[in-house]
């Protein structure tokens, strides 16, 4: 009497194996915009909490600050708004010298990149515009010592085969707004 062991042969564990890899190809696509949207959302929430640090720090240090972007890139930075972080585009340094300043360059998460922005604001403001703000940041946003900002800021994010948000900063209140600009379109179509 012979016994046969148990077990699996070379051939059906290469075919587990091939179906297992099938199905993961076929996965991937629908799993991709959940992981764009996690970006989305983790970009918004990043520029929204930079966005209150700077208001904070502008009140407390008694000095502007002012948010840059590069365009279509994820990359933005946050500096005093003062000739010291951006070149000769800025005001003279007015804050106290016992807080180091919030300064930060940072990314966007994932593949987030910054797509477009409408700034409004004032006469006294409309000059600064297009300024640059130091090399190739363009200047977006002055958070005011009082609080507001200088400008109403639309600014909006996305991905390459992804949905885009927007973020819209009301300048006198500080108030942001997050816009799925997706559902935005649906509402806005006839």
């Amino acid at each position: 009497m012979t016994s046969r062991r148990s077990g699996f042969s070379l051939f059906e564990l290469m075919l587990v194996m091939a179906i297992l890899v099938a199905a993961s190809f076929l996965a991937i696509p629908a799993i991709q915009p959940m992981i764009a949207t996690n970006d989305l959302q983790a970009a918004s929430d990043a520029i929204q909490g930079r966005w209150t640090e700077m208001r904070t720090r502008a009140i407390a240090e008694g000095q502007p600050y002012r948010f840059a972007i590069r365009e279509k890139t994820g990359e933005y930075k946050i500096a005093p708004d003062t000739k010291d972080y951006w070149g000769g585009d800025g005001e003279a340094a007015t804050g106290t010298g016992d807080v180091q300043p919030l300064v930060v360059e940072d990314k966007l998460p994932g593949k987030v990149v910054f797509q477009k922005y409408d700034i409004t604001c004032c006469d006294s403001c409309a000059a600064a515009q297009g300024q640059g703000g130091g090399g190739s940041w363009s200047h977006v946003l002055t958070f005011l010592p009082n609080g507001t900002a200088r400008e109403d800021v639309q600014i909006s994010f996305g991905q390459d085969g992804a949905r885009s948000l927007t973020l819209v900063l009301r300048g006198m209140t500080g108030t942001v707004t997050t816009v799925d600009d997706e559902s935005r379109v649906k509402e806005n179509a006839p």
